[in-house]
């Protein structure tokens, strides 16, 4: 359809159900007479701006998917839209509403103002609108009474295989006369560093929260915890590696851009390549790379980081890099949301005291918003988790049960550091998977890398952390006091299989992508049907329950 103009409906005062989406409107009109409309689809248009709305009091469901639209400050301009709902998914009439044919009626299952793929939105934000109507009523209601700020920060993620400088690029971004990393050091898990800069073609200041992960296998299954959407990826490979990948052998790009593509929606992807002088500058395989991921960026950045202090050359190219990922910041949809001011102040205290306090209790972040006049306990909670939901704290708010209810977690760092040397521990390793409580006190305690606070504060929150552990799909409860890492149990199957393999049914599912790692947390999830412990790590043995079937 182009339709780029609505006319010619004004005499239709019966109609009930509209679809005018996947056109190129840009305005609402026309439609101030429509008394009786109840199910309007503007999906798939070129609105920014929702008006023209304020007399159709009968709209049960409007679907606004992939618009444009900044912000939702309509919904207060329309009174019947309070006893509404909001979606951001998929809106699939034929699960949203059933027509009957025969009776010619329409029986409404889902009223709502559907909101997907608005990735533009500001005010407020996706992230914000998932938290339902509630909360973005409590929003709009915050910023009549507050003046707003505007926030411009992202996350920048640094991937790819281990040793092969992710550390030293971090430092260097941020610094280009940073020192260089210890060679014999490699990133355990995930390292955060902010990067703050003033952005030339708007003057504003920028922060960006760079996560640099450790490139281990163990870790990868970790990894996709992390892995955001409206983020920025900047994958990372030596120049004489290059002949590998084009040659199909093992140090490939590929299971990192499959996992950006599947687990973060395909996010702005930028390829670096950090030359290693001596070695040719073979950047071939990019280019057929980016016909098969269209999130690529299609210019490779190639520059020497061990020499960008000393050679201009490479100093320009580090420079290029920085202003690509500047543009690409800025360019991002969730980069300029709009806090209500005591919110902003809220989550700047917070980010203060994670710099000395890993861990907030509840009762002090009450006593924080009281601080800040925000005395409505349901709008405190709005706010935690709106800032978990965005990646500024951990808390685990919905599950009253859970010891990480009343704790906020500040310093995301300190959290993974301790989630990450459990499941790559060695001591665990060679007990086939296998912990206690007290385990978690003898790794922390013997890696040389945690400082002694660090360890006391982790011996503090131990129940915390290991309900933590466990939130992350690493680990399961396997009998009293004792814990199973699936993916450090037995590499083969250590017993006889109780199946029959010749008169069994067979089922083979094939992945065009699977994360690495689905198998164990499939383990984790299932691990009440795992029949008497028999789990090894390639496989286990289910059983319905009452063990009358296995597989």
């Amino acid at each position: 359809n182009k339709l780029e103009k609505i006319e010619g409906l004004e005499g239709l005062k019966s109609l009930s159900i509209l679809y005018l989406y996947q056109n190129k409107l840009e305005k609402i009109e026309g439609l101030e007479g429509l008394k009786s409309l109840s199910i309007l689809s503007l999906y798939q248009n070129k609105l920014e701006k929702i008006e023209g709305l304020e007399e159709l009091s009968s709209i049960a469901i409007l679907d606004l998917s992939y618009n444009p639209i900044t912000d939702l400050n309509f919904t207060e301009d329309i009174t019947n839209l309070n006893q509404l709902e909001l979606y951001e998914k998929v809106s699939k009439y034929n699960e949203d509403f059933v027509f009957d044919r025969e009776k010619r009626t329409t029986e409404i299952i889902n009223k709502g103002i559907y909101l997907y793929g608005c990735n533009k939105l500001v005010e407020p934000s996706l992230a914000w609108v998932r938290l339902g109507k509630k909360a973005v009523q409590n929003y709009f209601r915050a910023i009549r009474e507050q003046t707003k700020v505007t926030l411009r920060e992202a996350k920048l993620m640094l991937v790819g295989r281990p040793n092969i400088g992710k550390t030293t690029l971090s430092g260097k971004l941020r610094d280009r006369h940073s020192p260089m990393p210890n060679t014999d050091a490699s990133t355990r898990g995930i390292d955060i560093a902010d990067w703050v800069y003033q952005y030339e073609k708007d003057k504003e200041q920028y922060t960006v929260h760079i996560w640099d992960f450790g490139g281990q296998d163990i870790q990868y299954s970790l990894h996709q915890f992390f892995m955001t959407e409206r983020s920025i990826y900047a994958l990372l490979e030596l120049t004489r590696e290059s002949y590998n990948q084009a040659a199909g052998g093992d140090l490939y790009p590929n299971y990192w851009l499959q996992s950006i593509g599947n687990l973060a929606n395909g996010s702005p992807t930028i390829h670096v390549y950090n030359h290693q002088q001596g070695h040719r500058k073979d950047t071939s395989i990019h280019h057929s790379l980016c016909q098969q991921y269209d999130f690529l960026r299609e210019e490779p950045v190639v520059v020497d980081l061990l020499h960008v202090n000393t050679d201009e050359l490479e100093a320009k190219n580090l420079e290029r890099l920085q202003l690509m990922i500047q543009k690409e910041v800025a360019e991002l949809p969730n980069v300029g949301l709009v806090l209500p001011k005591k919110w902003a102040d809220i989550r700047q205290a917070l980010l203060e005291k994670a710099q000395h306090c890993p861990i907030l209790n509840w009762t002090d972040y009450q006593i924080l918003c009281k601080e800040n006049d925000i005395n409505d306990e349901r709008v405190m909670r709005l706010i935690s988790s709106y800032l978990h939901e965005i990646g500024s704290i951990i808390h685990y708010h919905q599950d009253t049960t859970s010891p990480l209810y009343r704790l906020l977690i500040l310093n995301r760092q300190w959290a993974t550091s301790a989630v990450y040397e459990v499941a790559d521990s060695p001591l665990i390793a060679e007990q086939q998977g296998l912990f206690k409580k007290s385990d978690l006190v003898t790794i922390w305690e013997s890696d040389e890398d945690l400082s002694v606070l660090q360890v006391a504060s982790y011996k503090d929150y131990l129940p915390e952390l290991l309900e933590l552990i466990q939130k992350f799909e690493v680990c399961y409860p396997y009998g009293k006091d004792r814990f199973l890492i699936p993916q450090l149990t037995a590499y083969s199957c250590p017993f006889e299989m109780p199946v029959d393999r010749d008169n069994c049914v067979k089922l083979e599912n094939k992945y065009k992508f699977m994360p690495y790692g689905l198998l164990y947390r499939l383990a984790v999830r299932l691990h009440d049907y795992i029949q008497d412990k028999q789990i090894w790590r390639k496989g286990m043995v289910l059983t319905n329950g009452n063990g009358s079937e296995k597989g």
